[in-house]
């Protein structure tokens, strides 16, 4: 659905983090399927979500092999190792590197339903002895998703420093306010009273600038925005 994909390119440029998400029971092969535009077969949602988190430039990806509840999977270490396979295999194809997603990328058996390997380790797959996955010169050991994100996930580092650029994400009229454009900072820092230029708008003879009049995250008001932050900037001009 192509309304899916833009909101999803939406969320996912403004990510540093992407949990891939799988389906155990019977859909999971619709999920990853090649599809073929002449032939008017549709390209499975998760293999075009893998894809596009790649070239968005997501580098901490997790794999959710989701509903081991079900009918299908019920539990089972093979239904798992199938599916964490394909996903392997898939991911490789549409452009992850294999040493990165066999030694870097968790791919956990979970059950969003039921609470498995979310928060804490399963009681209904013994089998799951957990994961080994390296982050630099560390190993860390991968049980659920709560250790994905509290153990190998990291902040990635913010180049405060350098020029502000923010790509922009929407643009809204606010009644009393005016223009507002949201967007997420990816570097340097914007403060009210800045004066800022649209590109790829602005040129020497086509000036396209405006002046930052007040800058907003979570509905307040804030005195600057730095790398990482979602924010809204009221422009002027």
């Amino acid at each position: 659905n192509r309304d899916f994909i833009k909101n999803m390119i939406t969320g996912a440029s403004q990510a540093d983090v992407a949990l891939i998400m799988v389906p155990a029971d019977g859909n999971f092969t619709t999920a990853i399927a090649k599809g073929n535009h002449k032939a008017g077969e549709i390209q499975g949602q998760t293999r075009q979500h893998s894809r596009l988190i790649n070239l968005l430039g997501v580098k901490q990806i997790c794999i959710g092999v989701n509903k081991m509840d079900c009918d299908t999977a019920a539990y089972k270490q093979a239904r798992y190792d199938e599916i964490a396979n394909e996903m392997k295999s898939m991911l490789v194809k549409v452009g992850w590197k294999k040493e990165f997603i066999d030694k870097n990328t968790p791919v956990l058996p979970i059950s969003g339903w039921m609470g498995d390997n979310l928060l804490k380790k399963s009681d209904n797959m013994g089998w799951w002895k957990g994961q080994e996955i390296e982050y630099g010169k560390e190993t860390i050991h991968i049980d659920t998703l709560y250790d994905v994100l509290d153990k190998l996930c990291r902040v990635p580092e913010r180049p405060i420093s350098a020029p502000m650029r923010m790509p922009i994400s929407g643009i809204y009229k606010i009644k009393g306010v005016g223009d507002v454009l949201a967007g997420r900072v990816e570097q340097g820092v914007v403060k009210p009273g800045e004066e800022v230029v649209f590109l790829p708008t602005h040129t020497a003879s086509n000036p396209c600038t405006g002046k930052v009049f007040t800058v907003e995250m979570h509905h307040q008001r804030v005195d600057f925005a730095n790398p990482g932050d979602n924010v809204g900037l009221n422009i002027k001009g």
